[in-house]
């Protein structure tokens, strides 16, 4: 990457370079920038950004592109004014090289990132679930739920912390951010620290509905391990009591939503949202449980229905509607094309699930894939029956939904997988689907719609390629 911007600096060579050193967000107005070279002597600290001018040419077109090595926790966003526009320079994943363009045939292929076309003006205050706010959120939200009850019931609430803290705010936050990118984005009024915080609950109300699921599907899956440690269910001192706890996480939701939202003007149309994709999802579980006890039910319609009910729902539409309705956004034609976007994303995120329950590292994913000894209507068995050959369909099934993980069941179905070049059609599924969705999503910056491409750019990146 240095070698490919030191190529872009000599080919920009007329240009004037700012060379002072970067300061920290706290001064967003002040973010300085330096010379190409100097980027790979010296390490930036966290909370510093790393500008270089790349092209200023008013004779054509009045193009403007800035580059930027973002240094700072993934997520966040700067600002820089210009002597006449004000450039927002955002952090992208794995410190990408980020462009903001006017006219996106002035990049280099090399810049000429996807998720890197950010052009609004105003600053997105909490773009990551690792932030001070939603932290603080968290905590309050924790305090509200334990004192549900006037302190009479102390040992329940010792008990709610425990649960809530094991099970909730160890996984990626995705949800939760998801919720806080669409109100930001589409909030009209000014954003403040308290807004901010009452999004940053709101998102975690979704990160609650995803404990109570994962809680009683460890249990259903007779899984043992979560995110990289015990299932909640095993760990000492809980057992079937988990079933309880899980029933806690969602009831946490609605006492949450009525203490921070009860005056909101949308506060009905998101508690009655929460309930029905908690149905949604509860039914997408049941489809899931019943192709297991048929056998052999691994068409893609099934599969299809399985995804879209037990993960896309609640992991994508939901989070997306509900950061609408907090910034006012109620009309169902907004939230009918929302819906349909997030469906998309969500079947491209439970196909890598599968794959990577298969071929993921469990050190890394957290867990250790069941979904071949489940005999689940995963992806990879409904794609590997549609370009088996009969012998292969046959030696596939005699072996799916076998033994137990690691055993000589699985590494049978595994080495067909491979026969069949199952990693390399998964790949070539991904990158075709990210594409479709890449060119839907362009598609709404000309509709007639208050939704902003912005958003789901974000949502896409986060998963795109994703190992865990």
């Amino acid at each position: 990457m240095l070698i490919a911007i030191r190529r872009l600096s000599s080919s920009l060579s007329s240009l004037t370079h700012l060379s002072r050193r970067a300061r920290p967000r706290r001064n967003i107005g002040s973010l300085s920038a330096v010379k190409p070279r100097n980027l790979g002597e010296r390490q930036a600290s966290v909370g510093s950004l790393v500008g270089v001018a790349a092209a200023v040419n008013p004779s054509r077109n009045s193009r403007r592109c800035f580059s930027a090595i973002q240094i700072t926790e993934i997520g966040s966003r700067y600002a820089k004014k210009t002597s006449s526009l004000p450039l927002v320079l955002r952090h992208l994943k794995h410190s990408q090289i980020g462009f903001i363009c006017s006219n996106h045939s002035t990049m280099e292929p090399i810049v000429a990132e996807y998720f890197a076309d950010v052009e609004r003006l105003n600053i997105l205050e909490v773009t990551s679930g690792a932030h001070p706010i939603v932290d603080a959120a968290f905590e309050k939200l924790l305090d509200t739920i334990s004192s549900a009850h006037d302190g009479r019931l102390k040992e329940f609430s010792e008990w709610i912390r425990k649960v809530i803290d094991y099970n909730v705010p160890q996984g990626k936050r995705n949800r939760l951010v998801a919720v806080m990118l669409a109100y930001q984005s589409l909030e009209k009024g000014e954003i403040t620290a308290e807004k901010l915080e009452k999004a940053a609950v709101l998102g975690w109300c979704v990160e609650l509905l995803q404990a109570f699921f994962l809680i009683c599907d460890d249990i259903m899956d007779n899984s043992v391990t979560r995110r990289g440690r015990k299932c909640w269910y095993l760990v000492d001192g809980v057992n079937m009591m988990a079933i309880n706890d899980a029933i806690l996480c969602e009831s946490a939701i609605y006492h949450l939503l009525k203490s921070y939202f009860r005056s909101h003007p949308n506060y009905i149309d998101m508690m009655e949202l929460f309930h029905e994709v908690s149905l949604q999802t509860a039914s997408g579980q049941c489809l899931d449980m019943l192709s297991e006890r048929k056998g052999g039910s691994f068409s893609e319609e099934t599969y299809d229905s399985i995804v879209v009910y037990k993960t896309a729902y609640y992991s994508f539409s939901l989070p997306i509607r509900l950061g609408m309705y907090l910034a006012g956004i109620s009309d169902e034609k907004s939230h009918l094309k929302t819906e349909s976007l997030a469906l998309r994303i969500g079947h491209i995120f439970q196909v890598q699930d599968d794959y990577l329950d298969c071929f993921g590292d469990p050190e890394v994913i957290g867990k250790v894939g069941t979904d071949i000894t489940d005999a689940k209507c995963s992806w990879l068995v409904v794609k590997a029956l549609q370009v088996a050959t009969p012998p292969e369909k046959s030696r596939l099934l005699s072996f799916y939904g076998k033994g137990s993980p690691g055993g000589p069941e699985e590494v049978e179905v595994k080495k067909i997988y491979d026969h069949l070049s199952m990693e390399k059609i998964f790949r070539e599924f991904e990158e075709q689907a990210f594409q479709q969705i890449r060119d839907e999503i362009e598609k709404l910056d000309h509709a007639d719609t208050p939704l902003r491409s912005d958003i789901f750019k974000l949502l896409v990146n986060k998963i795109y390629r994703r190992n865990k």
